[in-house]
């Protein structure tokens, strides 16, 4: 699995003059093998990367299958976004209800 981060993605945004290295390697992927972080999709989405692919005709084969993966990775991170949401919400209502957080319990038993 490959980790594909924003500067690869804005490599490939130039086109014809991206990096002749950066272009074979991407597109010598299997994009089964490719992830994407929900920072890099949060990236590319407010970059209006995704906008951009979808207004230019000229977009290469290369920038619309990064598209693609960015597209189908996306239902996921967002996924994953809520659980995170969920989960922060879970752990403030939890000091709303005033119980003692684990880590302060330990600092009290640790001074005993």
């Amino acid at each position: 699995m490959i980790l594909l981060d924003t500067n690869v993605i804005a490599e490939l945004r130039k086109g014809a003059r991206a990096n002749p290295h950066v272009r074979s390697w991407f597109a010598s992927l299997d994009s089964d093998a490719i992830v994407l972080s929900v920072l890099t999709i949060d990236k590319v989405v407010n970059d209006s990367i995704a906008a951009y692919l979808m207004t230019n005709p000229a977009v290469n084969r290369q920038k619309k299958r990064c598209f693609e993966i960015v597209m189908q990775r996306s239902k996921l991170a967002a996924d994953y976004v809520t659980r995170l949401k969920m989960l922060r919400e879970a752990i403030q209502s939890t000091r709303e209800t005033n119980v003692t957080p684990l880590s302060e319990r330990l600092k009290s038993l640790e001074a005993d």
